[in-house]
């Protein structure tokens, strides 16, 4: 008996291609939910690791339009807009009790400004600007955050920036033979020093200075040398060491502004006197025989696990290592730029 062949009704096939199009966005929602980790080789520890890690850091990223400061815990990864507002706001960091933060902001830019400083709480409330006036000075003492931005490298005591002499300093804790502290001040200057930087070996520490009329960067050698590093009527700031400890990733003015969420980063050199600031226009930093660097690693407080800076090959991402080592999992995995991300002390 020859059975006739079943013919699909038009009908059918609309449901039957409905039904792939709901399962393809499905799929597409699952593997867009933050619980699903970037494939790594040391997948399953690092997850576990990050799923018991409920420390917090801070970072800026671009994801809104404009630049924001944004607060992330690691177990969760929750992320929260702390400063969701028309302006730019750029380079967290945090006082020493985790209870405050600084920022810049270009709220207040005109033709004859420049990026101004701003402090609030580390749950975004209470934005003020940051004054060099008596009552601000005041303000800081009475809450004792004398100290802020906390950098823990490998090797090394951390490095820090103190207000401890009525101006901003850049510190090394070390400590004496007999167990007592003595902190090293590594700017010594009367000017305004502060986001410092320590390269992987623990020896050398970059910062920023206003110290000879505008914003430039510094070098503090493992010797105590101060070396000038940039020198360019523009804004050069926040420079973090990449993974050779000989090049330098940071922000700088004298191209596109710090405006709508742009991308300005440049690289430098630190041990060629001739170098100059080469313009980052995108892409992954490669030593000469294109190993890819990261920028900006910063063990947690204390030690243990580390946060880094990488380019994945299409924008600027957050990575977290374990404590131990092993592969790094990305924090941040959006098509969005991540930057200068910083750890959350006693969080």
């Amino acid at each position: 008996m020859i059975r006739p062949r079943r013919r699909f009704s038009p009908f059918s096939c609309l449901l039957f291609l409905a039904l792939l199009l709901f399962g393809a966005i499905i799929v597409i929602l699952l593997l867009r939910q933050p619980w699903n980790l970037p494939a790594t080789s040391d997948n399953g520890a690092a997850a576990s690791a990050l799923a018991e890690d409920a420390r917090q850091i801070a970072f800026m990223s671009n994801r809104d339009g404009d630049w924001d400061i944004y607060q992330m815990t690691l177990s969760t990864r929750e992320t929260v807009n702390l400063t969701d507002s028309s302006a730019d706001e750029a380079f967290p960091s945090y006082d020493f009790s985790g209870q405050a933060m600084t920022y810049v902001s270009n709220a207040d830019r005109t033709a004859e400004s420049d990026l101004t400083g701003y402090t609030m709480a580390a749950d975004g409330s209470s934005p003020r600007r940051v004054q060099s006036d008596l009552p601000t000075i005041l303000d800081i003492l009475a809450n004792g955050r004398l100290n802020w931005d906390l950098v823990q490298p490998f090797s090394g005591g951390p490095v820090f920036v103190s207000l401890r002499d009525l101006n901003l300093e850049v510190y090394r804790a070390r400590t004496n033979a007999d167990g007592t502290a003595n902190d090293v001040n590594l700017s010594r200057n009367g000017a305004i020093d502060w986001f410092p930087s320590v390269d992987v070996t623990g020896g050398q520490v970059v910062f920023t200075s206003d110290r000879d009329g505008d914003q430039e960067l510094y070098l503090a050698e493992a010797d105590g040398t101060l070396r000038r590093l940039t020198n360019d009527p523009a804004t050069d700031v926040h420079a973090v060491w990449l993974s050779d400890a000989r090049q330098v990733l940071f922000y700088s003015e004298r191209g596109p502004l710090l405006d709508g969420g742009q991308t300005v980063l440049y690289t430098l050199d630190t041990r060629d006197p001739a170098a100059q600031p080469a313009s980052l226009t995108g892409g992954p930093v490669s030593l000469e025989g294109g190993t890819p660097l990261v920028a900006d690693v910063q063990f947690a407080p204390g030690g243990g696990a580390q946060i880094s800076l990488g380019h994945d090959g299409h924008d600027w991402e957050i990575y977290y290592t374990p404590a131990g080592g092993g592969e790094a999992v990305n924090l941040t995995d959006n098509d969005f730029d991540d930057l200068f991300p910083t750890w959350r002390p006693n969080s």
